[in-house]
């Protein structure tokens, strides 16, 4: 897939592939409590995965909203995406069952 960008925003989309693997590793480490493992890693490098990624950006009709969970211990994560476009929509309570704090921040960023 191509690399997008929206004209009001910063945020671009570009494929996961083996030269930007780390970069993903990375953003991952910072952005999200839980470590992922090798495997999950090695899937999103899968030919299907990507084929999904582009059924979403050209399917009819367009994608006009996209919602994400924060923990709420994670102010850092919430404030990126925040910075990005997202606004708070909700709080899901115990959202995460395996770390604490459980609950979780609802974060909706909306395309036109």
């Amino acid at each position: 897939m191509a690399n997008t960008s929206s004209k009001s925003s910063r945020v671009s989309f570009a494929s996961v592939t083996t030269n930007n693997l780390g970069t993903v590793r990375k953003l991952n480490s910072v952005l999200f409590p839980i470590k992922y493992s090798e495997k999950f890693y090695q899937g999103i490098l899968l030919p299907e995965v990507e084929d999904f990624c582009k059924l979403a950006a050209h399917s009819k009709p367009k994608i006009s909203k996209i919602y994400l969970h924060v923990q709420v211990s994670n102010t850092d994560a919430k404030k990126f995406y925040e910075r990005h476009g997202f606004k708070e929509v909700g709080v899901h309570a115990d959202y995460y069952k395996k770390i604490s704090p459980h609950d979780a921040w609802i974060l909706e960023k909306t395309f036109s």
